[in-house]
């Protein structure tokens, strides 16, 4: 995650390698951003030998706690 300032604007960048874009879930309750999604293992006829894994398989969630004068209604 990469989250910077810039003018009035406040960005958050998150890296979700092999996470299938609709499965992404983004929710704002009480100033507080949720983001949620699922990396699914690969199909059986498209495994290969795993060298490495740093990427977790599963369903995983990101919270950043949101200052209180940001306008969450423009997420």
């Amino acid at each position: 995650m990469t989250a910077y300032r810039k003018g009035d604007t406040f960005h958050v960048n998150l890296d979700m390698p092999g996470v299938r874009p609709d499965s992404i879930d983004i929710t704002v309750e009480q100033n507080v951003l949720t983001v949620s999604a699922e990396r699914e293992m690969p199909e059986p006829d498209q495994l290969v030998e795993l060298i490495a894994a740093e990427a977790p398989i599963g369903r995983f969630t990101r919270r950043v706690f949101l200052g209180e004068t940001l306008d969450t209604d423009h997420i």
